[in-house]
């Protein structure tokens, strides 16, 4: 019987930048106000602010990885066109209704790196108060799990 996998929340703290702004929405300056405040995932936006946003955050590569083990990046939740990078890298894009993405970042191991979300935010999204993106974790898969 194979445990779960390790899981590693990679909750906060991140900052958002704006990257597009769409034809409406005229809280650009309230958004760029919050790009110097700590952000914690999930999170939403309390303004009408709809674009495109890029998510940021850096995190320390896990230890005690062994030959074997997998290192899956997974993001949960965006339900909206999302492009995922990895070090500047391109891991891949989620499309509106997929609710979970998983990237294997194995091979991709250093001590540092730096993540980067970006979000097409839906104007209904943000009115409902709804997470842009509900949990970001990074997952450890021993080769004992099978």
């Amino acid at each position: 019987m194979s445990e779960s996998p390790h899981c590693i929340r990679l909750r906060g703290p991140w900052s958002a930048e704006p990257l597009a702004q769409l034809a409406g929405s005229d809280t650009r300056e309230v958004l760029r106000q919050r790009v110097n405040m700590p952000l914690v995932v999930p999170t939403s936006w309390g303004d009408s602010f709809h674009g495109r946003v890029r998510f940021t955050r850096g995190f320390h590569a896990p230890t005690g990885i062994g030959a074997g083990d997998r290192l899956l990046l997974v993001v949960e939740g965006a339900g909206a066109e999302t492009t995922v990078r990895l070090d500047e890298g391109d891991l891949g894009t989620l499309k509106t209704d997929q609710q979970i993405a998983e990237f294997d970042v194995t091979n991709q191991l250093s001590a540092r790196h730096q993540l980067a979300i970006d979000v097409d935010v839906p104007l209904a999204r943000v009115q409902a108060g709804e997470a842009l993106i509900a949990e970001v974790r990074l997952e450890i898969h021993t080769a004992d799990d099978g």
